[in-house]
């Protein structure tokens, strides 16, 4: 059976309404300053910041992974969260998989969003349930800069959870690679360079449905039962590695394991800290013509600032002569009138629940 045709879409957050928090990957206890400040941002934004019983876990005292998994489930069964925000990435999020709770989340229908090590979470909740799932930000690498959330990224994430298509996705007027500490540098706003467009590799256009995440964790779920099928796919893939032979491994791996064969179409991020640039565009130019995929390279969906919001699942037009990706329907679908005004209802009298 073709996998758009068993498509879960998730509903849109109502607007106002909770959003969960979760923590599966690493802990952001030693970063009070930094979360609180995406809770603002998150404020702003018109969402209301809802931690999940263990999202502010203590970074030597990781729960077990049942209690992490939970908080996900929590999160569902909570009338009042319309949306499930990852608070940062990491490199365990793999260990919740054996314990979600795929049936609930996909009778929930609630969005679920974060990007890096999340990947490995945002495939398999799609794998096994069909539900559409969102690359994008997480709370606390995304929204806790000193300057708040770029404005690229927050009407990303927004629109991305908001009904209507078609919609054009371009390059943002800037872009940042800095990297700075975190409670130690970054105290002062990020500074930014000229984005330009998004680079076309090999040309042409394509049409598929949107797969993929960070390379190593895609890699990571090979030989699982959630390894992604990309039969008819737009790919993308970003990377934080910053060797170009450890990346040309990885993209080896995925090869070997056919998920070229039968895709559509390629997209990379952005990959500022590579030590050969142009040794990484060949490598990545000579596995799209290997595969004969129209492929667009510097896109911003990865460990740089703005982030887009890639919905998972979603079919999508690849245009590399206009530099421009565009999602050809909505992710989500709008809820009737009576549930809007039940929810609202329900969100303005609780008020916001802070724990820092």
């Amino acid at each position: 059976m073709d996998p758009s045709a068993m498509l879960v879409k998730p509903y849109a957050p109502v607007p106002g309404s909770a959003i969960g928090l979760v923590t599966p990957s690493s802990s952001v206890s030693r970063y009070p300053r930094r979360t609180a400040r995406a809770l603002r941002a998150l404020s702003g934004l018109g969402l209301r910041p809802v931690p999940a019983p263990h999202a502010w876990w203590d970074d030597g005292d990781r729960p077990a992974a049942e209690a992490l998994a939970e908080d996900i489930a929590w999160c569902c069964r909570n009338e009042e969260i319309s949306a499930i925000l990852c608070t940062t990435g990491g490199l365990r999020s793999a260990e919740l998989i054996p314990h979600l709770d795929f049936e609930l989340l996909r009778d929930s229908r609630k969005p679920l969003c974060g990007f890096s090590d999340i990947t490995s979470l945002l495939l398999a909740v799609h794998v096994r349930t069909g539900m559409v799932t969102f690359h994008g930000p997480t709370a606390v690498p995304s929204m806790g800069d000193a300057d708040g959330i770029d404005p690229y990224t927050a009407t990303s994430l927004l629109a991305a959870w908001r009904p209507g298509g078609p919609r054009e996705l371009r390059a943002p007027a800037a872009t940042s690679a800095e990297s700075p500490i975190w409670e130690i540098e970054d105290h002062r706003p990020r500074s930014r360079t000229a984005a330009g467009p998004w680079r076309a590799l090999t040309p042409g256009t394509a049409r598929g449905r949107l797969l993929g995440g960070h390379l190593g964790t895609v890699v990571g779920l090979l030989g699982t039962p959630y390894r992604p099928r990309t039969d008819g796919c737009l790919v993308f893939l970003e990377t934080n590695e910053s060797e170009v032979a450890a990346i040309r491994r990885e993209l080896g791996t995925l090869a070997e394991a056919g998920l070229f064969d039968t895709a559509t179409g390629l997209l990379f991020g952005r990959t500022p800290y590579v030590d050969r640039p142009g040794e990484l565009d060949r490598c990545l130019r000579d596995l799209a013509a290997e595969y004969g995929l129209p492929a667009l390279i510097d896109v911003d969906f990865g460990h740089t600032v703005p982030i887009m919001t890639l919905p998972i699942g979603v079919t999508a037009t690849l245009d590399t002569g206009r530099a421009m990706l565009r999602l050809d329907e909505p992710a989500v679908l709008a809820r009737n009138p009576q549930e809007l005004t039940s929810s609202a209802t329900r969100s303005s009298g609780t008020p916001p629940r802070r724990t820092l």
